[in-house]
């Protein structure tokens, strides 16, 4: 999309669209099915084919062009794949489900030539606690440090909290493995279930990133 102008007079004109994988998708995807390569200058997307897929998107103007598609994992899931590029280790960082609605994370490389690296014998568990669903997982990285952030919603009540209460585990990347801390509750706020992509998790400032959701009625806050 290109923006010209500025204020009320600003117009929106869009460029060609492409075809990416012509095969059905699985669930759908979301602000954070994009990511954007700041060493390479190139976009990441991220989604699932039976299992999650990701491939680069270069600009030209308003021509796209995408790499070759990649698999990032054998898993087999029925949702969206998440990624977010952690810009100070020059990485790509996936989030996905398997059949079992456990979560799953594994670490891409980009390469100039525009392919991402994926081995899908890197992939870690994340927590097979929380029966993890499309629309309860973002991830993003503090560009400062390079540390992931994940941050879920208990659609399920699987920790026993009642609803849908937020948590959040940061993880320290070492080559493709991040190990993760434990899962700590955000606060006592209660998410709003079913909002699919109404939450998002971006960085603000070093060491700062913000997250956005929908509450319930009966949250606290």
């Amino acid at each position: 999309l290109t923006v010209s102008g500025t204020g009320a007079t600003a117009t929106v004109s869009a460029g060609t669209q492409i075809v990416i994988d012509s095969n059905a998708l699985n669930g759908y995807t979301n602000s954070n099915c994009l990511s954007y390569d700041t060493v390479n200058s190139f976009s990441i997307v991220s989604f699932s084919v039976s299992t999650p897929k990701t491939c680069s998107l270069s600009i030209s103007g308003t021509n796209l062009t995408a790499g070759t598609v990649a698999t990032v994992s054998n898993n087999s899931t029925d949702q969206l794949t998440l990624c977010a590029w952690n810009k100070y280790h020059g990485k790509v960082i996936y989030m996905y489900r398997n059949s079992s609605e456990d979560l799953y994370y594994n670490v891409g490389t980009s390469n100039s030539n525009g392919t991402i690296t994926v081995s899908s014998g890197n992939e870690g568990l994340f927590d097979n606690v929380i029966n993890y669903k499309a629309d309860n997982t973002v991830v993003s990285c503090d560009p400062s440090s390079g540390e992931t952030l994940v941050v879920i919603q208990d659609g399920d009540n699987k920790k026993g909290q009642g609803g849908d209460t937020v948590w959040s585990s940061s993880g320290t990347l070492s080559g493709t493995t991040i190990t993760f801390g434990s899962l700590t509750q955000i606060s006592n706020i209660v998410g709003m279930a079913g909002t699919y992509s109404g939450r998002a998790l971006e960085p603000i400032e070093d060491g700062k990133l913000m997250y956005v959701t929908s509450l319930q009625t009966t949250s606290p806050v």
